[in-house]
């Protein structure tokens, strides 16, 4: 018994100086990346873009999401910790053993997130690689951007089927959406990974409480989605998501990137949810009279689609969780260096502002 006990221990130890290494290698490439965009973007595009690429590989024909999963056994596996602790809480050895395995797993986690994802949040902003001035976007460019979406959504409206209750449908499953998009980002990425995984979420009812459309889990390479929603924002998160699967990180790039994306695909739902999209982030920076005029440029079927959605969303609208979601998603961000938290995620209509004076 004594040998058991001493080979485990033995494991355990292993165990932590491994995960110390880990984390302490994190540590540095994340120091260096603080202070060399360079190695950043070096970094993100090898070894961090392999490491993604090998999750999505692994988790990409799984039926279902790793990641909710793993999310729903947390609860139940610190539950048995904590009895476990309890129960043989005179054993001073075995709880050292169990604080000394937990804080080796939390390590490694941090390990896994700065070399798949955080990292990333260093690497040169879209702002730079498209000789983008955002600070230039006055309420002209504004609503000339908001114009030129008008027209990309009058381009294939006609192609778009709506039910009974207003809303847009997707024309295909999430297979279909997966390989529309992969050939999207196809255009817009010089190496693209073999394969993208996107899962749609089991619990995505009870998820919209959170008021979270969809999340990119580093652990596992998944890019989550939460179907609940209209299709048009589900296919635009979809989009989204799986920017940040590419190494886009900062919220605002992955809704600029996922816009191009969807652009680029050649397929008429995903430019419509696209269009659709970046509409509603421009018309919340818009005067009221500029607003008024854009209103009666859209399409009556538009129009009908966003009540829809304020109807829809009327039920999820002010709770609790929500409000935990935020604060968390808020405070995370804003660790990552995003000085905005949620409100980053709003910026892209600068960036899209920005984008139209240059390039239409």
């Amino acid at each position: 018994m004594k040998k058991n006990n001493e080979k485990k221990k033995s494991k355990i130890k292993y165990l932590f100086f491994i995960a110390l290494a880990l984390f302490l290698y994190a540590a540095a490439i994340l120091a260096v990346a603080n202070f060399s965009t360079y190695f950043a973007n070096v970094y993100a595009n090898s070894f961090s873009a392999k490491s993604r690429e090998i999750l999505a590989l692994i988790t990409h024909k799984i039926p279902f999401s790793v990641a909710e999963i793993a999310v729903l056994l947390i609860i139940p596996i610190l539950l048995y910790l904590i009895i476990r602790i309890i129960v043989k809480r005179r054993k001073l050895k075995t709880l050292a053993n169990t604080v000394i395995g937990l804080l080796s797993v939390i390590m490694i986690m941090i390990f896994v997130f700065i070399n798949n994802y955080g990292i990333c949040y260093r690497t040169t902003s879209v702002e730079e690689k498209f000789g983008l001035d955002t600070e230039k976007v006055n309420a002209q460019s504004v609503f000339r951007a908001e114009k030129l979406l008008v027209s990309y959504i009058d381009e294939c409206i006609d192609k778009i089927d709506f039910n009974e209750d207003n809303f847009s449908v997707m024309p295909y499953d999430y297979d279909i959406l997966n390989k529309n998009l992969y050939k999207g980002y196809s255009k817009i990425f010089e190496n693209m990974p073999k394969v993208l995984s996107l899962k749609k979420v089991m619990l995505s009812e009870k998820w919209t409480y959170t008021h979270t459309s969809g999340i990119y889990v580093p652990f596992t390479g998944e890019s989550n989605v939460n179907t609940n929603f209209p299709d048009y924002i589900s296919a635009f998160t979809a989009s989204h998501e799986i920017a940040h699967q590419l190494g886009v990180a900062s919220e605002d790039e992955a809704n600029f990137y996922a816009f191009l994306a969807c652009m680029e695909s050649g397929d008429d739902y995903l430019k419509y949810s696209a269009a659709m999209n970046m509409f509603e982030y421009l018309f919340d920076d818009m005067d009221a009279n500029d607003m008024k005029e854009i209103a009666l440029l859209t399409d009556e079927r538009v129009i009908k689609e966003f009540i829809a959605y304020n109807k829809f969303f009327e039920k999820y609208d002010n709770n609790k969780i929500a409000d935990v979601s935020n604060a968390v998603n808020d405070a995370y961000l804003k660790i990552q260096g995003e000085a905005d938290g949620i409100k980053t995620y709003s910026k892209v209509s600068k960036l899209f502002a920005a984008y139209c004076e240059n390039y239409y």
